[in-house]
């Protein structure tokens, strides 16, 4: 080769390799600025060779992982990681080089201690023979994300399952755009139905008046009343709502949210509270309520009245308007009440003025939900007109009954003068004691007043005569000749007449005749 060709192929060689170093340069250039990616990317690269030992980690993975990169270079993620968690990932690495292909993951990893996702790419890494000879992963921690998801599906899941009827509404169509199962059932709509629905439609009050308290909760954060619902049925529905605009971080309103409260029940319970109150407090009886301790927490007026009270009873201890002799009896009352949930007994009350007063009083014992004793009710009745009307009656009874017995005995033995001297007694049913005392008092007093000599005793109407009435008979007689009257017995039946002969009756001093006939014309012959 010539001096002249050999200075071509100088300039040549030279010209390539200012090219060279220029490519070099520009390499080195790229490879900075890549490395400068790789390095400061906010994703977590890692590069395993593969044996699944880490190759390459960028900052962010050893940042994150709070490692230190010249002791981590060798490892593999068995080395770092739980067992179960490491056995996955690196199955994920070996699909990747059996397969080939770039493999989407969400993976879990443990971090000091603790849980992380990531949104990974796991992808292979060829030499210039294209031989795979690693194994790249991009990963994007999500957990942040993992876990505002997973506190947003279990605010949903206590939203839609609330009991409180729970609605949103999009502040610039003024249109429903969420609402929970509960406000579905409560206004008989669909989810389906209700979404998108202008909120004027669910409304019982007037268009304006919605739009008014829309209005106010925008302006100051906050509605509260009560309001009606229109059923899709058509029936209004009373309910509380309590309505509240929703802000973001920069205090931007993304919505009104409203809470409702179905009233229909607790305005049935409060109408009837208002009747049971008006009946208890206008009842004839005394009504007291008190406590376990006896403290009285309630009275009605007639309570009050029966007490003497002209101010409120709530606070007095109960036992204080019972009479002393009541106070031993009172706990065993609350035993009886607590074991069978009532009683009734008569009580003596005693008044603030110090006199006392009978009442009956029905006691029950109020329980709570589980059943447990929270007070101790007692309706009240004052007993003193009650008994004081009995005792007269009592008294008008007994007085009846001396009248009717008065007039029995004048029936059952009547005393009849039938001539100067001369009285009959006719005796029907039955001679006892009492009946034989009787006839001689009738008979001795007829005889004494029509100042007889003769008494005429008929027993046709006896049926039965034994040794009792034989012995009366016989006393009357002789009771009658003190007083100087003589005795005829009229009325004797031939049973009669076997009787008194088998049983030994003498009648030496009894005149006796068949008939009352018989006996009245004798005493009449007599007289004569």
């Amino acid at each position: 080769m010539d001096t002249a060709a050999l200075q071509e192929r100088i300039v040549q060689l030279e010209t390539e390799l200012a090219a060279a170093q220029q490519q070099i340069s520009q390499l080195q250039r790229d490879q900075t600025l890549l490395q400068g990616i790789v390095e400061y990317m906010p994703a977590v690269l890692i590069v395993k060779n593969r044996e699944g030992r880490f190759i390459l980690l960028n900052r962010s993975a050893i940042e994150m992982g709070r490692l230190n990169a010249e002791q981590v270079i060798g490892l593999a993620e068995s080395d770092v990681m739980p067992p179960e968690i490491a056995e996955v990932l690196q199955e994920r690495d070996r699909k990747v080089i059996a397969t080939g292909e770039i493999g989407y993951y969400e993976d879990m990893v443990m971090l000091e201690g603790q849980v992380h996702y990531f949104n990974s790419v796991r992808f292979p890494i060829r030499d210039s023979s294209g031989e795979i000879y690693a194994t790249g992963n991009v990963g994007v921690n999500i957990t942040e994300r993992k876990r505002l998801e997973q506190e947003n599906t279990l605010f949903r899941s206590i939203v839609q399952r609330s009991p409180i009827a729970i609605a949103n509404v999009n502040i610039d169509t003024v249109s429903i755009n969420y609402v929970n199962a509960a406000y579905c059932q409560l206004i008989g709509y669909s989810e389906a139905e209700l979404l998108g629905m202008p909120i004027t439609t669910v409304f019982g009050e007037t268009p304006e008046f919605i739009m008014a308290a829309f209005e106010q909760c925008l302006a100051e954060g906050l509605w509260q009343g009560e309001i009606r619902y229109r059923h899709k049925d058509g029936h209004l529905i009373t309910t509380l709502l309590l309505a509240t605009t929703l802000y973001d971080e920069q205090g931007k309103a993304l919505g009104v949210t409203g809470f409702v409260q179905d009233l229909t029940e607790l305005k049935q319970q409060a109408g009837q509270l208002r009747l049971f109150q008006r009946l208890v407090e206008n009842a004839a009886d005394g009504i007291v309520i008190s406590d376990l301790a006896g403290k009285v927490t309630y009275a009605n007026r007639a309570y009050q009245t029966m007490l003497g009270a002209t101010e409120s009873l709530v606070g007095r201890d109960g036992a204080e308007l019972l009479a002393p002799d009541e106070h031993q009896r009172m706990a065993g009352w609350i035993t009886q009440a607590s074991s069978n949930d009532n009683f009734i007994e008569q009580v003596t009350y005693r008044r603030l003025d110090g006199a006392i007063f009978p009442a009956q009083c029905s006691g029950l014992v109020i329980r709570d939900e589980a059943g447990q004793p929270i007070s101790f009710a007692s309706i009240n009745r004052d007993m003193s007109e009650q008994l004081r009307t009995e005792q007269e009656r009592q008294q008008m009874q007994e007085q009846i009954i001396m009248a009717q017995e008065a007039a029995l005995r004048e029936l059952s033995t009547p005393l009849m003068p039938i001539a100067e001297g001369v009285v009959v007694m006719p005796i029907i049913g039955s001679i006892d004691t009492a009946r034989a005392q009787q006839v001689m008092e009738t008979l001795l007093e007829g005889i004494a007043e029509h100042d007889a000599q003769l008494a005429i005793l008929d027993i046709t109407g006896v049926k039965v005569v034994d040794t009792q009435v034989a012995g009366a008979l016989i006393r009357a007689a002789q009771a009658a000749r003190l007083l100087g009257a003589d005795v005829v017995l009229s009325g004797i039946s031939p049973e009669i007449a076997q009787t008194l002969v088998h049983i030994g009756v003498e009648l030496r001093e009894i005149v006796a005749k068949g008939s009352l006939q018989n006996a009245i014309a004798y005493a009449l012959a007599r007289q004569e």
